[in-house]
């Protein structure tokens, strides 16, 4: 980080040089799910990781996690949740148990192996929001992946307070 010149001499982060180049190289992939876990399926729920109860599981994210996060941006009733899983097994276990949605038309939601653990252990409860939701930053970075309306997105967001805007 410090050769790219993306950490001070004290070891802080350069803002906000680091986040659009970590954005450069994100990449989430998303598999489409034909289902969705529910609630109250305790060993089955355990199974697939889902942390509902727990420090470690599923976490929220793209678009209705930036909603939650009161990003500004209008989501439909019904509109399908994005999540990251946090080990392969998770990962493999919810196609199993799902099936592959025919297209993203289809989708009741999408899974992705989380890229860094810290992704399915930073999740936090948001009002309103029933799943638990990844850290800010981790939606920030899936939000601006979107090229037509991501940048314009994160530029319009005004964070609650205590949210460090790093973008």
């Amino acid at each position: 980080l410090r050769a790219n010149d993306l950490l001070t001499s004290a070891n802080e982060p350069v803002i906000p040089e680091l986040f659009w180049e970590l954005a450069g190289g994100w990449r989430r992939a998303a598999q489409p799910l034909a289902g969705l876990p529910e609630p109250g399926r305790g060993s089955q729920n355990a199974l697939l990781q889902l942390g509902l109860d727990e420090e470690v599981g599923w976490a929220l994210t793209d678009t209705l996690a930036a909603r939650a996060w009161g990003m500004p941006m209008v989501v439909s009733p019904g509109y399908p949740p994005d999540f990251y899983v946090p080990t392969i097994i998770a990962f493999q276990r919810a196609v199993a148990q799902f099936g592959r949605a025919k297209g993203a038309e289809d989708r009741a939601c999408t899974v992705a192996i989380a890229p860094v653990p810290f992704v399915c252990r930073g999740r936090e409860d948001r009002p309103g929001e029933y799943w638990k939701v990844a850290n800010h930053i981790v939606v920030a970075l899936d939000i601006v992946q979107d090229e037509a309306r991501g940048r314009e997105i994160l530029e319009r967001w005004s964070p609650p307070e205590g949210i460090a805007r790093v973008w």
